[in-house]
């Protein structure tokens, strides 16, 4: 071509824009101390409907073992702590 753009003839391809996101995602982290606590879980639950948190990142919970838990209000709850030795 003389303008040296490269054009296909018939090609109606959509302009894509891969910087803006598809969704927002609120992310937290909070340091409980303990979960063994009565109430703790679900204090643990208010903050994240107050603060309209997605996903949040949980440490020292002192929770043994690993696995996931489905909670009765819809939240899952996925838990990685130390081995029950």
């Amino acid at each position: 071509m003389k303008d040296g753009s490269q054009t296909r003839k018939g090609a109606d391809m959509q302009k894509v824009d891969f910087l803006k996101p598809k969704c927002k995602l609120k992310i937290g982290c909070w340091n409980v101390r303990t979960l063994y606590q009565t109430g703790k879980l679900a204090q643990v639950l208010r903050e994240m409907e107050e603060y309209n948190i997605d996903l949040l990142g949980v440490s020292e919970a002192r929770w043994t073992g690993a696995g996931k838990r489905k909670l009765a209000s819809g939240h899952t709850i996925l838990f990685s702590g130390r081995s029950d030795i």
